[in-house]
């Protein structure tokens, strides 16, 4: 029953990611004029469908995916409403406005949380406590405007932890043993603080002992600017954990382990509907702003890929020849698919 629900809640939330990113793409379509013959979601043989206007809705077999169809987006058209036929910086819009609309789905669902958070503070950037000045290495003060960990910009309180985990992406150090490098402003400076150890061993009554971060930060009081500051921040973290694992990824900083696909997601999506709501739609962000960002790459199958193409257009005043753009979509398509498969098969034999 738990595995049902699972499957359940993540072609759910699939499904929505899906449909607003394509009704970002339809919804500039029909603000430019361009003819849609088609709004689909989902991939494969048509379940039902129906029409209104001049476009086809239709809902297929396949929830990994979804289209929205415009004339004389992949092939020649006379007529005047075809996609091509459009200036290019319209088309460009129309192409970006599927990455958009997920990044603000994420920024939506981020603000909310933050204002529905049970508390009337939120968290600040500003050292209010260190809990042990004996720790080694560099110290934070009481006072500190942390600025940036290990590298890595603070723009909000959230930003701190995985600042820290920067210093550390495998995972492998014991947290007693961390050093990361610290900016922060005191007393109206920047000052770099090259050796600090975030986390301090504590040992309670009982003698069970713990490590935890060795400071505290200041509460911020909980206004309405301030939840839309922290909302965009958020968003702002989730674009940027998004960019800096596939550098990693890419410059060997982290294994081919760290890849997963949807069904890496139902596992995830499995764990945070155990812990309500709240840790669902927080999930629901950071996968909504993680496909706006992947949509966004130069590949010639993704919205990314499309702009770049647009941009050549542009700037040469000529499109590229369509036999040569068709054939990139369809050989990075293919190549798509295939670590599509790949990442399945890892994940599924993760699972057993």
């Amino acid at each position: 029953m738990d595995t049902l629900v699972t499957v359940l809640l993540t072609v759910l939330m699939f499904s929505v990611l899906i449909f607003i990113h394509e009704l970002g793409h339809f919804l500039t379509a029909k603000l430019f004029k361009v003819k849609v013959n088609e709004f689909s979601l989902g991939m494969g043989p048509r379940l039902f469908k129906f029409g209104k206007g001049e476009t086809t809705y239709s809902l297929r077999a396949l929830p990994i995916g979804g289209f929205v169809s415009m004339e004389g987006e992949d092939e020649d058209s006379d007529d005047p409403r075809a996609f091509r036929k459009q200036k290019v910086w319209k088309r460009i819009i129309i192409c970006a406005a599927g990455v958009f609309m997920n990044l603000l789905l994420g920024l939506a669902i981020a603000t909310s949380l933050v204002a529905a958070e049970n508390s009337d503070y939120l968290v600040s950037t500003t050292v209010s406590q260190v809990v042990s000045q004996e720790a080694e290495g560099d110290l934070l003060q009481k006072g500190d405007k942390i600025v940036s960990v290990a590298g890595y910009k603070i723009f909000s309180g959230e930003d701190i932890s995985f600042g820290v985990s920067r210093s550390d992406p495998t995972g492998k150090t014991e947290l007693i043993e961390l050093e990361t490098e610290f900016v922060v402003i005191r007393d109206g400076k920047e000052v770099t603080l090259k050796n600090v150890r975030p986390f301090v061993r504590v040992t309670y009554e009982d003698e069970t002992q713990e490590d935890r971060l060795n400071f505290y930060v200041e509460p911020e009081k909980k206004t309405f600017f301030a939840v839309l500051r922290h909302g965009f921040f958020e968003t702002v973290s989730y674009v940027r954990t998004t960019v800096l694992g596939l550098i990693d990824l890419i410059v060997g900083r982290v294994g081919i382990d760290a890849l997963g696909g949807v069904i890496k997601v139902g596992q995830v999506v499995g764990e945070a509907s155990k812990y309500g709501i709240s840790s669902l739609l927080y999930l629901m962000a950071l996968i909504s702003v993680n496909l706006g960002v992947m949509n966004f790459l130069p590949i010639p199958a993704l919205d990314g890929g499309r702009i770049v193409l647009l941009a050549y257009e542009g700037i040469f005043r000529k499109p590229l020849n369509s036999k040569v753009e068709y054939a990139l979509i369809a050989v990075s398509m293919i190549l798509l698919y295939l670590l599509m498969i790949f990442v399945a098969v890892k994940d599924i034999i993760s699972i057993f």
